[in-house]
């Protein structure tokens, strides 16, 4: 089962997803003590009481750090965007927090979910320039060329010499 919690829909004071046995879910909010007192209605749009939690998964909502990027040197804060490395396989993720000594994050595209991964399989999001270099290194080294990457290198910094000079 596999459940893509909208967080920038959670009203503001929402504090926990909450995962029900059904494959359900709803927004929780915790008290002073961390008990779940409150569920969000959305039929009313409104926080209403709850009893108990029978079964049900709840999932803390992430701290969002504005401007959270990331250099690729030290862990990702939590609320970084990178991307995840997986054999060939680039993945969009989102840092939701750590556990046992992996960085948790929700990974976006492919199938959604969330999941632990080692930090040196994370790197930040590339630029237009670098998707291009790679793309060109690619074409390169299918085409049987050496040194691919050198020549990748060189092409570009002819091109962009060029539109600069076209500016």
């Amino acid at each position: 089962m596999i459940i893509d919690i909208e967080w920038d829909k959670a009203p503001e004071d929402a504090t926990h997803a909450c995962i029900n046995p059904m494959g359900g879910w709803t927004w929780m909010k915790a008290n002073l003590l961390g008990s779940f007192n409150h569920y969000w209605s959305q039929r009313f749009s409104e926080w209403k009481l709850r009893s108990s939690l029978a079964g049900e998964i709840t999932i803390p909502r992430p701290a969002k750090q504005e401007g959270a990027e990331w250099n690729g040197e030290g862990l990702p804060s939590v609320g970084c965007e990178c991307e995840r490395r997986i054999g060939s396989d680039i993945y969009h993720v989102t840092v939701v927090g750590y556990h046992d000594g992996e960085v948790v994050v929700f990974q976006h595209d492919a199938s959604p979910e969330y999941t632990g991964v080692q930090h040196g399989y994370l790197r930040p999001i590339r630029t237009k320039e670098q998707l291009d270099r790679d793309h060109l290194i690619k074409v390169l080294n299918e085409s049987s060329m050496s040194h691919a990457e050198d020549m990748a290198d060189a092409i570009l910094e002819d091109f962009d010499i060029a539109r600069k000079g076209a500016e």
